[in-house]
This record gives structure tokens, C-alpha cells and sequence, in this order.
């Protein structure tokens, strides 16, 4: 399925099954054809960090290698831009694992 909560049920499932601090999810059609009544490049990714689930609907062009690949793009952009909002407990106050604090 290509919808915000099939993304959102998964991220939220790997989070809950893993244990993870972090969880991301992509769900679309690569193409060349369209699935589930949604066109070729239709892409849902949701990212799950620290009980909150943020997601993002893209619609891209191109071969479904070049989807694939946008898609990965997006998806760990997605994941910095989470990250900065909600950092794991261990490293909110600039704790740097190695001691290190340069």
C-alpha cells in the first residue's frame, strides 16, 4: 500500500520491534507503472524518533532506478532534518560517545 499510514504503521512497527531510537520507512511505485491507484513516483516516507512520527509525500520523476534512488535521497534527509528536532537522549547535550567534547 502507498499511503501515509502504511509508512507511518511501518516505521512506527521497526521502532517498536527493535527497540531503535530511530526508525524510517518508504513505501511507493518505482515504476513503470503505477500500483495501487497511485502514479509511477509516488513515494511516502515517515521517519519515527522519540514518539514522534513525521512524513512526506514525494512525487518524482525518472526511470525506477532514479526513483529508488530519489527516494533514498529523501529519505535520509528526512532523517537529519528529524534528528536536529528530536536527538536521541544520549547525545542532547552534546555528549559525544568517545569522551571526546572538540
Amino acid at each position: 500500500m502507498i499511503t501515509e499510514q502504511a509508512a507511518t504503521a511501518m516505521a512506527e512497527g521497526v521502532q517498536r520491534l527493535t527497540g531503535a531510537h530511530v526508525a524510517a520507512a518508504v513505501t511507493g511505485a518505482g515504476g513503470p507503472e503505477g500500483q495501487d491507484g497511485q502514479p509511477p513516483g509516488t513515494v511516502w516516507i515517515a521517519v519515527v524518533a522519540r514518539g514522534a512520527t513525521t512524513t512526506r509525500q514525494l512525487h518524482l520523476d525518472g526511470e525506477p532506478p532514479e526513483i529508488c534512488d530519489q527516494a533514498a535521497t529523501a529519505t535520509i534527509e528526512l532523517l537529519c532534518e528529524v534528528l536536529e528536532k528530536h536527538p536521541p537522549e544520549d547525545h542532547q547535550s552534546g555528549d559525544h560517545p568517545s569522551g571526546d567534547h572538540s
